[in-house]
């Protein structure tokens, strides 16, 4: 067999864990069937005719070539396609045919083709791998004696960055609803994270994160349920999967193009409740390896069906056998698609097609699309020099459907407490989705019957507009699930 020589451009150290840890698995995969040399100057680039192909790692300077090279070229998008898109959308005519685009969710693939007009670029699909010999199904009891967290029936878990757009503050509401319902059993609640600096998109800074989490905890009277791990190595990391009955990861990242959380806590045999967004909607089988919360898009941000998802979460933990059944599902699920060697196989495959394709002289010339034009700006969330309308056509393909429509059985609860400034103006009390409104009385009262989840007939009761709940709906002011679990 031809050994194949790759150039790999792009390919520094990285400082954010996950890109990191990825940049590692490439390398690996690549320089374990090809022979490799690193490209870090033009010079370098422009003496790529002594290779097969190039592979570029997040690194927009080789997009900017004046000449395509005569040989295939791959480049990794890894959430490209939403944090990237105007920068994609100028440089796409340098590809042919031949190249490679590598994603690693279906979203992303939806959202690239719509960027070409005609032919397009191979869109390769590559799944994240997972350490299996780290991230594995462990003794419970175990993991939680190890932990020190005392006596407790139940454990729901939250990891992530501890960023507003992964959604902690969402999850200590779910779970302090959680609390109640499985009373008098006792349950806690663990948290692995480091509180970051903003993100870079949508990055509103209401107010610090650490502190309003703080508060929240407070406010809902669950500080002594709440066990804060920091950021954890992985062999650590893997013991906190192992004492949860299930993870719970609700996160509104608008570039959330895979999620690697979900998938090591499935490896551990986890349940996991997440939000159908992005790479979630690829990892999770909703029903099989956990539950799904529905995700749609209002005029201030992203929402989805907590409602949904906290009956899911308590659906689980208040059933035994469905989550050995489910843990056990996750473990094959992982198993199957998430290992090193798949990734690997896969990576390989790709950069060996498009070898091939380009030597059978397959290779042509692309368009790309012209670009949407972005939204007028709404006016309910703060300013920013890159709006919430200028993501939403691509953040519509990572939502998983329509905004909910008002009906007889639907589930309603307000999305946040509401409060009001010096002018009369209410705010949403969300750091994610900081929305400004101008409300008439009628729809403050409607928001304050919905502080805990009712529904529309208890609302139609009290003489309460439908039409006027269904304005709040779409403002993104009031959550409604329509969404039932199955018996």
């Amino acid at each position: 067999m031809e050994r194949f020589r790759v150039g790999l451009n792009g390919f520094g150290s990285r400082n954010l864990k996950s890109v990191e840890t990825m940049r590692q698995n490439y390398l690996r995969a690549v320089s374990e069937t090809f022979e490799t040399r690193f490209l870090n100057t033009a010079s370098d680039i422009a003496g790529s005719s002594c290779f097969d192909t190039i592979v570029t790692y997040y690194d927009p300077a080789f997009w900017k070539q004046p000449v395509h090279p005569d040989i295939p070229l791959i480049f990794a998008i890894h959430g490209d396609a939403v944090s990237r898109q105007e920068f994609l959308y100028q440089h796409l005519e340098y590809l042919e045919t031949a190249d490679t685009l590598i994603v690693n969710c279906h979203s992303d693939t939806r959202i690239l083709r719509s960027m070409f007009d005609g032919p397009t670029p191979t869109i390769s699909h590559l799944h994240f791998p997972v350490d299996l010999a780290v991230f594995k199904k462990q003794n419970r009891n175990h993991c939680i004696a190890n932990l020190s967290i005392g006596e407790t029936d139940l454990v729901v878990g939250f990891v992530a960055r501890l960023i507003p757009q992964k959604n902690l503050h969402q999850f200590l509401r779910m779970l302090a609803v959680l609390k109640e319902l499985v009373a008098p059993r006792k349950l806690v609640g663990i948290i692995v994270g480091k509180f970051c600096k903003p993100y870079p998109i949508l990055d509103y800074s209401t107010v610090p994160y650490e502190h309003y989490i703080r508060r929240l905890q407070r406010e809902l009277a669950i500080e002594q349920d709440i066990y804060y791990f920091g950021e954890l190595p992985p062999s650590l990391l893997s013991v906190c999967y192992g004492a949860m009955d299930l993870l719970i990861h609700p996160t509104n990242n608008v570039e959330e193009a895979f999620g690697s959380v979900p998938v090591e806590a499935m490896a551990c045999g986890v349940p996991v409740i997440g939000a159908a967004y992005g790479g979630l909607k690829d990892t999770i089988i909703s029903g099989e390896t956990g539950f799904l919360m529905p995700t749609w898009i209002t005029k201030a941000g992203i929402r989805m069906d907590t409602i949904y998802g906290t009956k899911a979460a308590f659906k689980l933990l208040s059933d035994h056998s469905l989550r050995e059944k489910m843990s056990e599902a996750c473990i094959q699920r992982v198993e199957r698609l998430y290992t090193y060697d798949a990734f690997a196989n896969r990576l390989r495959s790709t950069i060996c097609r498009a070898i091939q394709q380009h030597r059978n002289d397959q290779s042509k010339s692309i368009v790309a699309a012209r670009q949407p034009q972005t939204r007028q700006t709404e006016g309910f969330l703060p300013n920013l020099p890159k709006p919430w309308e200028a993501y939403l056509n691509v953040v519509a393909e990572y939502v998983s459907g329509n905004r909910p429509e008002l009906r007889l059985g639907s589930r309603l609860q307000a999305f946040g407490p509401i409060w009001k400034d010096a002018s009369n103006t209410y705010h949403i009390d969300d750091p994610a989705w900081p929305g400004i409104f101008h409300l008439e009385e009628a729809d403050v009262q409607i928001l304050q019957s919905c502080n805990r989840e009712t529904t529309l007939a208890q609302l139609e009761k009290h003489s309460m507009k439908s039409t006027r709940i269904e304005d709040l709906i779409k403002l993104g002011l009031l959550i409604c699930s329509n969404t039932s679990l199955k018996p």
